[in-house]
């Protein structure tokens, strides 16, 4: 079971390459990123628990999107012990990346997941 599952688990990620690779980003990264899209911005500790990573598993992807110009990384004002990383202008909080984005089901209630494309903020009015 554990082998079908790592099979399994590699070939998801496999499908996200061919998206990543043109944005030079990789699949842990790009789980940052759904982080931080998610809501921004967030401590270091947060990030690691809602991404399941440990902070020095983390502390290296952060490093290279903060490199990319994608995240930057600060002392958080409220609280000057905690890290706090923010996404910069050109990754959000819609920055033209590719991601699922949701849209109302035709059932009425509830979401649904559209296929990648190109998320863009909603038009004014």
């Amino acid at each position: 079971m554990c082998f079908a599952l790592a099979v399994a688990a590699r070939s998801v990620i496999a499908l996200y390459r061919p998206v990543l690779e043109p944005m030079g980003l990789t699949h842990p990264q790009y789980l940052v990123m759904l982080a931080l899209w998610e809501r921004s911005p967030r401590s270091v500790k947060d990030l690691s628990t809602a991404l399941a990573l440990d902070p020095g598993t983390l502390s290296p992807l952060l490093k290279r999107l903060e490199a990319a110009g994608l995240v930057e990384r600060g002392r958080d004002r409220a609280d000057e012990r905690n890290l706090a990383v923010t996404l910069t202008t050109r990754a959000g909080p819609c920055g033209r990346w590719p991601r699922p984005c949701r849209r109302p089901s035709s059932r009425g209630s509830g979401c649904r997941w559209t296929r990648w494309r190109i998320c863009t903020p909603p038009s004014p009015g």
